[in-house]
């Protein structure tokens, strides 16, 4: 996994592309250089627009879907059609941008499948219960947010990694 992120972030150095753009271009670096795993992974960019708010650009290769919690407190999961496929699958595969504007106000939040998914619960009722955080909790400053959401679903006996990853447009 070190090696596929050292690619990412050269890739996406280097490369100024587009989220799906640089997934493509990873997924041919990881063929190309026989690197024969298989990675989930959401990237997203922030683009200003006039009047304040932004638009979010972000492609998905299997990883659990953003979540935008608008302004006004309105909790909207981000990608309920499929993911792409994963990294490491098909190098020729067609991925995807997707935008969303971000009003400010709004809060954007990424995360890793290890908050929402575990051996006693199946990821979709896990996604539910971090939306249901969300529309409790979504105003919260984001340092009480994430802590909030880590301590209502991670498990102090959890088996996999978890990141939160919070972003607020003011």
């Amino acid at each position: 996994m070190g090696q596929v992120r050292g690619l990412l972030r050269g890739i996406s150095y280097s490369s100024g592309g587009s989220p799906a753009r640089v997934l493509t271009e990873l997924d041919r670096a990881l063929a190309g250089l026989a690197l024969r795993t298989m990675a989930t992974a959401v990237i997203a960019h922030l683009e200003p627009q006039d009047g304040g708010g932004a638009l979010l650009r972000w492609s998905n290769a299997g990883h659990p879907p953003p979540v935008l919690v608008g302004a006004d407190g309105a909790v909207r999961l981000l990608d309920v059609a499929e993911a792409d496929l994963l990294l490491g699958v098909d190098p020729g595969f067609t991925r995807e941008d997707r935008t969303v504007p971000v009003e400010r106000g709004a809060t954007v939040l990424l995360y890793t499948d290890g908050l929402v998914e575990r051996r006693d619960r199946d990821i979709d009722a896990g996604t539910e219960e971090l939306l249901e955080v969300l529309r409790e909790c979504g105003g919260l400053p984001l340092e009480q947010l994430c802590d909030e959401v880590l301590r209502r679903l991670f498990l102090p006996d959890a088996e996999d990694d978890v990141a939160v990853l919070a972003v607020r447009l003011t």
